[in-house]
């Protein structure tokens, strides 16, 4: 009996040591948070699996303290998680908090950051009183990936691939009807007799200004002013070399050549009116075609060649 009560009080004795040591250790571990520590609060609008009490809270991944409380909102539709932080200044104005979570266990942390200026504020509201100083809060990056995979599904779902099938099909039909319509060859073949015309038309043209009549008759024109200037110059010369003896004999000559050339340089003027005569005439007769029949140039047949 006396070796029973022993053992009773050595287990006894053995289990205050043990829950001794865990209480010191507990508070050793809290004291270094409570030490200089402040209460916070913040507000998520997302699931918090994974954050209990006692998870770190942590300032660009250095620990600043815990988490003391995890619980629903008074509007019961945020979370509400209370921390004590470690950590000088006044962190409900330039920091912000973020749920982040540790590899793939599933074990939420809060980490903590200061506001950059200029990023948008993505806090929830909150429309109720806070029993501690609130830290802003945005969305984590996996509520933001299932945010953006929400909207690209709720966009897909609005497309109406029913109906855009049948447009696509209503199209293909009608590129080859289009193309299949024998309108379309008669436009080709009408477009190619035009190009064929056109290109007649611009050969007789250069044919006319290049080797017809009007370059013969500019051509001659240009010698029989050369002519008259060569006949100008002699009758200068010889104005000059004039003797009074001779002066009958040398003026009855150059009246002579002067009549001589007068009828080769009329002969030139008759011959060259006559060319653009010619010419007149079948401009003239093209305009009157054109008048009476303005497609001539677009719908004729292209000449024989």
């Amino acid at each position: 009996m006396s070796s029973k009560s022993s053992n009773v009080r050595l287990g006894l004795f053995v289990l205050s040591g043990i829950t001794l040591a865990v209480v010191i250790l507990v508070w050793m571990g809290a004291a270094k948070y409570m030490k200089g520590a402040t209460t916070y609060v913040t507000f998520f609008d997302e699931s918090v699996q994974g954050l209990q009490i006692d998870s770190r809270v942590k300032y660009r991944g250095v620990e600043v303290g815990r988490v003391t409380d995890v619980r629903v909102a008074p509007d019961f539709r945020l979370i509400e998680v209370v921390m004590e932080i470690g950590f000088d200044g006044d962190l409900s104005h330039d920091m912000v908090a973020q749920l982040q979570t540790i590899g793939i266990t599933g074990i939420m942390f809060v980490e903590l950051d200061r506001q950059r200026p200029g990023d948008k504020a993505e806090s929830p509201v909150i429309n109720f009183a806070a029993e501690h100083p609130i830290i802003p809060s945005k969305p984590s990056e996996m509520h933001r990936l299932l945010g953006v995979i929400d909207r690209i599904t709720n966009q897909i779902s609005r497309i109406d691939f029913e109906a855009l099938g049948n447009d696509i099909n209503q199209t293909i039909k009608g590129v080859r009807d289009l193309v299949q319509d024998g309108a379309l060859k008669k436009t080709v073949d009408n477009m190619q007799a035009t190009a064929a015309n056109l290109e007649s038309i611009t050969a007789l043209v250069l044919s006319e200004v290049k080797g017809g009549e009007l370059r013969k008759a500019v051509k001659s024109f240009n010698t029989g002013a050369q002519s008259f200037d060569a006949l100008m110059g002699e009758a200068r010369q010889a104005l000059k070399d004039l003797r009074l003896k001779e002066t009958a004999g040398q003026v009855r000559e150059l009246a002579a050549v002067l009549k001589d050339q007068t009828v080769a340089i009329a002969q030139l003027t008759r011959r060259t009116m006559v060319n653009l005569r010619s010419s007149s005439g079948r401009l003239d007769n093209l305009l009157r075609r054109l008048e009476m029949n303005p497609s001539y140039l677009i719908f004729s047949e292209p000449p024989e060649q």
